[in-house]
């Protein structure tokens, strides 16, 4: 039997995630992060960013790389993008958060929050103990900010509020931090250490933040995991062991216990770097809105490294261990063009872009009527607004159209979404 369209993506998919997991560890907590969240639908490239992000979560600043005048922390901002329901994002994210559920030294934060908000919130330090919680530990600057609707966080209120200002500074991770609210409340941080996991959609990205996202250096902070299909169909995902989760949690523990303070590149990783460095201006980069992130790339293979080291418990980072963080970031930077597919379009563009995605959704086929009935808020002058965006569907190569006959006489008119080539 022939197989349907999302049948077909999903079977990309699974090559594609086939592919990943030949980069990823097999060994130490990031190897057994990913055997215990196999038996659900999210794709392995999700859980190995979740599961980065959180080991990065749990070192906090107990580990770094020099780069001279600042340092490098196993700190990451990543995104899970996906359109809605699809490649289950958020049960990915619950599941990584849900590992540190029972450390209370990490200040896990709400996503709904005011820039004011969350830097109090940093100020109370990497832990809570005693009483309820009302003795302070002082010290570190942590944070863990969850975002399963990365909206309920960036709203464009939020960001024209100074969040993303706030946020590409804390990145970095100061050893001090002062700001002043409008309220002339003077807020001192020290030794921050700030992680950031959120879901987006597609479209979500391309509406609702403002033209000047990625100005800033904001955007380029993010590590964009981009997914259209999920790679596996699991009816009835089996409960995850508990006796794993305890074996994470013992992993983590045992590693922040092994590995602090500088990590050192060998002599090998050291040339590797270098060597790679003076390339970086050749490589090709597919969308401008990507420039900031490859900027920075040098710094993101570096942090991954950092992590990769760390989940093994080596002490030093490896020219094996550094091509891998390599290889992990340039797979995915060559799936983030995705996120931005309808960044920069006009609106008629864009419009073409949302009845794709709709197509789609409906398997990859919809008739005329459908895709009329569905956007016909969109069309001021009717079927002679869609005719115009159905010959431009039809020109780039994205549908071919067929003609099927009905009871009444009057063949229907079928959009059929063609196979993306990879």
């Amino acid at each position: 039997m022939a197989k349907n369209y999302q049948e077909v993506m999903r079977d990309d998919s699974h090559k594609e995630e086939l592919e990943f997991e030949k980069l990823v560890p097999k060994s130490g907590f990031l190897a057994a992060y990913l055997k215990y969240t196999r038996r659900q639908e999210s794709p392995s490239s999700y859980h190995f960013w979740v599961g980065a992000t959180v080991l990065g979560a749990a070192l906090q600043r107990k580990v770094w790389v020099s780069k001279g005048l600042y340092n490098i922390y196993p700190n990451l901002f990543t995104l899970l993008v996906a359109p809605t329901g699809k490649v289950r994002k958020t049960s990915a994210a619950k599941i990584g958060v849900n590992i540190l559920r029972d450390f209370d030294w990490i200040n896990t934060m709400a996503d709904k929050t005011t820039p004011e908000a969350l830097l109090e919130a940093l100020m109370v330090g990497t832990k809570n103990v005693g009483n309820g919680g009302a003795e302070t530990l002082a010290g570190d600057s942590t944070g863990f900010i969850v975002s399963y609707e990365l909206s309920n966080f960036l709203s464009k209120q939020n960001y024209n509020s100074g969040m993303a200002e706030l946020l590409t500074d804390l990145y970095d991770c100061p050893e001090t931090f002062k700001y002043v609210t409008r309220g002339r409340k003077g807020i001192l941080l020290k030794n921050v250490a700030l992680q950031f996991l959120g879901c987006s959609t597609q479209d979500w990205l391309a509406t609702s933040l403002p033209e000047n996202v990625f100005g800033g250096g904001f955007m380029s902070r993010f590590i964009f995991m981009v997914k259209d299909h999920r790679d596996r169909s699991i009816p009835l995902p089996v409960e995850p062991d508990p006796e794993e989760r305890v074996e994470l949690i013992r992993m983590i523990l045992a590693i922040r216990a092994q590995v602090s303070g500088r990590v050192l590149l060998s002599k090998d990783a050291t040339d590797y770097f270098v060597d790679w460095y003076h390339t970086l201006e050749r490589e090709p980069v597919y969308d401008q809105n990507l420039i900031g992130f490859v900027e920075r790339k040098p710094d993101t293979v570096l942090k991954v490294a950092l992590i990769l080291a760390a989940s093994v418990g080596d002490t030093e980072i490896s020219e094996g261990t550094l091509h891998s963080a390599y290889r992990i970031v340039t797979w995915t930077q060559e799936r983030m063009f995705k996120a931005f597919t309808h960044i920069d379009m006009t609106p008629r563009g864009a419009l073409t872009a949302k009845i794709q995605d709709f197509i789609e959704s409906k398997d990859g086929t919809a008739t005329r009527r459908d895709v009329l009935n569905r956007f016909a808020s969109r069309f001021p002058s009717g079927l002679r607004d869609l005719l115009e965006i159905e010959n431009l569907m039809v020109e780039s190569g994205n549908i071919e159209l067929k003609q099927l006959s009905n009871t009444h006489g009057r063949p229907t008119t079928l959009y059929v979404l063609k196979e993306k080539k990879s």
